[in-house]
């Protein structure tokens, strides 16, 4: 016909025919990751400015970037932080919060890597006495180990030494407010209450919406798992 022929590619790769949307998704998922960090990041600064706990001004951050957070986040649980120190460890925090599953069930993550890391990063702490994840950390990098999470092993056989989890950052967190509230005035309930919804804070999942019914058009598609559905 004069309209002529038209070809609708595969949208797959024809070696592995796997979709070519894969690396589109993945793309776009580091940048909405990466643009939350930085949103988070900004909020958080601006609540520490206000609290005096952080310098307005960039030769200010730079300087409180040369100050070891580890060993702030060590000292902090058993001795008095002035409130820039205090500051730069809550922004450590932040800057590594943890893993925190979105799934609705635990189970996928049982059977894979990252819950027996946190198992085993539990039990090291246990044994050397480490109150806190900060302390432990500290401890790795006084004795000359690494504090970054690496996988040892190849294969199905590689696993991570530790891994953090959220809720350790997170009793991290309280502890470090409870030693430094006494301390300092600015440390109110609100304040921390604020912080750490800033620090922690993460999504929940969206519900999925089961679209359109075909026959009726104005209403909403019935779930599958209900047995009028699968009837």
């Amino acid at each position: 016909t004069r309209a002529g022929v038209r070809f609708f590619p595969d949208g797959r790769y024809p070696n592995t025919k796997s979709s070519l949307a894969v690396e589109r998704r993945l793309a776009r998922a580091a940048r909405w990751r990466r643009d939350r960090y930085f949103r988070r990041r900004e909020q958080l600064i601006q609540a520490l400015i206000h609290l005096r706990m952080f310098p307005a001004d960039q030769g200010g951050q730079k300087r409180l970037e040369s100050m070891d957070p580890y060993a702030l986040r060590a000292k902090g649980l058993v001795e008095r932080l002035s409130l820039l120190e205090f500051g730069r460890a809550l922004f450590h925090l932040n800057q590594r919060r943890g893993f925190k599953s979105t799934r609705k069930a635990e189970t996928n993550i049982e059977t894979g890597k990252i819950y027996p890391g946190i198992e085993r990063l539990r039990g090291l702490m246990q044994t050397v006495g480490a109150v806190a994840l900060g302390s432990y950390l500290y401890m790795r990098r006084e004795q000359g180990q690494s504090v970054r999470v690496r996988l040892h092993g190849v294969g199905s056989q590689a696993q991570y030494e530790f891994y953090p989890d959220r809720a350790l950052l997170e009793e991290e967190f309280d502890l470090l407010w409870q030693a430094q509230a006494k301390h300092h005035s600015q440390l109110s309930e609100a304040a921390r209450e604020k912080l750490r919804q800033i620090i922690f804070f993460q999504a929940p999942r969206k519900a999925m919406q089961p679209g359109r019914c075909i026959f009726e058009t104005t209403k909403a598609r019935a779930p599958l798992a209900l047995p009028v559905a699968q009837h």
